[in-house]
């Protein structure tokens, strides 16, 4: 089993941004990578940050992992919002 724990934030909306995500495996860090963006929003850094972990597991074939976030706006966009965007063919702006 792997865990990812992922963050994102904004200094000023919009403004300089960061994100990170740490792998944890067995209980260790195994991997933690971050970036900087320096002009971005709180919540495009969050997206950013689960979007490179679900990479990084696809990557290495991590099957069975479970990504966490404090973002309760990047759970209702992967959990709700993407679901009725796509059944809108709103997705990449498409419209």
């Amino acid at each position: 089993m792997v865990e990812i724990y992922t963050d994102g934030g904004c200094r000023n909306n919009p403004g300089l941004g960061a994100w990170a995500f740490i792998v944890v495996e067995n209980g260790k860090i195994t991997h933690a990578p971050s970036c900087t963006n320096a002009h971005t929003t709180n919540n495009e850094m969050e997206l950013t940050a689960i979007c490179q972990a679900i990479y990084y597991a696809k990557m290495f074939g991590m099957i069975d992992t479970t990504i966490y976030t404090d973002s309760q706006y990047a759970v209702n966009a992967i959990n709700i919002w993407y679901h009725q965007w796509s059944q809108q063919n709103n997705l990449a702006g498409k419209k």
